[in-house]
């Protein structure tokens, strides 16, 4: 099952705010917590999981993500056949003022390589989500269901929020699907842009997306075809936060808040159930070592995250502020 599914993760928001986080660099290798990057979040919830076929979209920046994901060695990806594979913009004179302009764009750059891998089934996800997220059960879900597509969401209630909701029927069908600008106070299911899609449908769509200039994949890719496509809703019930742009970094932080903004400007929400999270724990330029403050916070609000380091899922929690060093796998969390 999952040994048929691979991977595709955009290393930026392709969202219209100007991003001063990723001004130098790409957004999937902003320092989080001292010693990680956004990416490894995602990238070690896959390994965990099994899938083991990965491409990574540039747009632009990206030196500093060939320079922290190398070959994909530490996350056991250094292979022949799958493994890691950093997938560039194209660089045709033609086409270099408007490529990877969004998602879709970037998905058309990268259609060859969909089209070679031999998976069944595709899991599209940001890379700017610090979460843990089980894959395995994410694409049982998806096969379960006999899904089309596949859409992860949180419950929440939260009146700041700007994106895509769902609404879905008591099966888990995906019946209503729609942007909302933070006038609502009820909850909702808040789209956390991670999806499964089946492979052959996705190219197809694809096809469509180039034909008719489709450039919004939420609205084109899902809520167009509610009524022609079965979509399923999958919800993610642990902890998630956005990073998106400095502005969330000093605000959400500052002012203690625990919303969730997953379109615009994004949110850091380490805790919620804390509303005293230090402001400018996050930073720091070392990426070895944590922050004393920041180490407190997430301890106070038992954070668990699968993260790998030097080749292994860290064995050491942020209780003990150690860093394990080795090769080999062993899962535990930063409880």
């Amino acid at each position: 099952m999952i040994s048929k599914t691979m991977c595709v993760l955009f290393s930026e928001s392709y969202s219209a705010v100007n991003n001063e986080l990723a001004a130098e660099r790409t957004l999937a290798t902003v320092p989080f917590a001292g010693r990680y990057r956004l990416i490894d979040f995602v990238l070690s919830s896959l390994v965990k999981a099994g899938v083991n076929d990965i491409g990574i979209l540039t747009k632009e920046h990206y030196g500093s993500l060939v320079d922290h994901l190398g070959a994909g060695k530490d996350w056991d990806l250094d292979r022949k056949n799958g493994g890691l594979k950093i997938l560039t913009p194209f660089a045709r004179a033609d086409s270099a003022a408007t490529r990877s302009r969004s998602k879709t764009d970037a998905l058309l750059s990268c259609r060859t390589y969909l089209e070679k891998c031999n998976e069944e089934y595709v899991i599209l996800a940001d890379t700017n989500i610090v979460m843990n997220i089980d894959f395995y059960d994410l694409v049982k879900y998806h096969i379960n269901k006999d899904a089309d597509i596949t859409v992860v969401y949180q419950k929440c209630s939260d009146a700041v929020y700007s994106g895509l909701v769902i609404d879905e029927d008591r099966d888990g069908r995906v019946i209503d699907a729609y942007y909302t600008a933070g006038q609502m106070n009820d909850c909702q299911n808040q789209v956390l842009k991670v999806f499964v899609f089946n492979k052959k449908l996705l190219l197809s769509l694809l096809d469509r997306a180039y034909t008719f200039g489709w450039t919004d994949f939420e609205r084109d890719f899902i809520t167009k075809n509610i009524n022609k496509l079965k979509i399923c809703g999958y919800e993610h019930k642990g902890y998630c936060a956005v990073i998106n742009t400095v502005a969330d970094l000093f605000d959400d932080f500052a002012q203690g808040r625990a919303h969730r903004d997953f379109d615009q400007t994004g949110v850091v929400d380490l805790a919620a159930e804390c509303e005293h999270l230090s402001a400018f724990a996050l930073l720091g330029t070392h990426r070895r070592e944590p922050f004393g403050a920041l180490e407190d916070d997430l301890r106070n609000v038992c954070v668990g995250f699968y993260v790998i380091e030097d080749g292994r899922f860290l064995e050491q929690t942020f209780d003990s502020g150690e860093r394990r060093t080795g090769s080999g796998l062993a899962a535990v969390t930063f409880d």
